[in-house]
């Protein structure tokens, strides 16, 4: 395809992809049809002689296209919303991990998840953890054997076993 027919393609699509997006923000009730006529360099019908295509525009005119045009920026835009930054990313995903742990949202809004080191967090996120596991402070108990492995699935340790068919577990240190 040689440089100018590809050229004028590109302009045409552009035009097009213009004219129909002011044609929603029109229907938006953000600019009127005339404005967009007359930014698409069209004549116009009749009355367009004595608004938009006079020798000069008044002042006020030109001001409230301006204001016209503003308002249709967000039909306008072919650029997309920002993409998060990475401390919105890093943010928020810390405080997902905060509420897998149990925390409540309104206890990680008072943290300062960015300003925590590694460390820092994942200690914050083991004693939380620990402190779902301990109940009452306590690190051992007694459980039935056939319990032994759910338990063990959920952090604890197997410490001894009981003559009576049960067993004593702990919690990690």
């Amino acid at each position: 395809m040689n440089r100018t027919v590809y050229d004028e393609t590109k302009a045409c699509v552009l035009r097009s992809y213009f004219d129909t997006q002011l044609m929603v923000a029109e229907n938006a009730g953000k600019v009127i049809r005339d404005y967009r006529e007359f930014w698409m360099g069209h004549k116009g019908d009749i009355e367009a002689r004595y608004t938009t295509h006079k020798q000069k525009l008044p002042p006020s005119v030109i001001e409230d296209m301006r204001g016209a045009y503003q308002r249709s920026q967000e039909f306008l835009s072919t650029a997309t919303a920002e993409a998060p930054g990475e401390d919105q990313i890093r943010r928020e995903f810390k405080s997902q991990l905060l509420l897998v742990a149990g925390f409540k949202p309104d206890e990680i809004e008072k943290m300062d998840v960015l300003g925590m080191g590694d460390d820092e967090f994942q200690e914050t996120i083991r004693r939380k953890l620990a402190g779902l596991l301990e109940k009452n402070g306590a690190r051992q108990k007694v459980v039935p054997l056939k319990d032994l492995e759910k338990y063990i699935r959920e952090g604890w340790e197997h410490h001894a076993n009981l003559p009576n068919g049960k067993v004593i577990i702990k919690l990690p240190l």
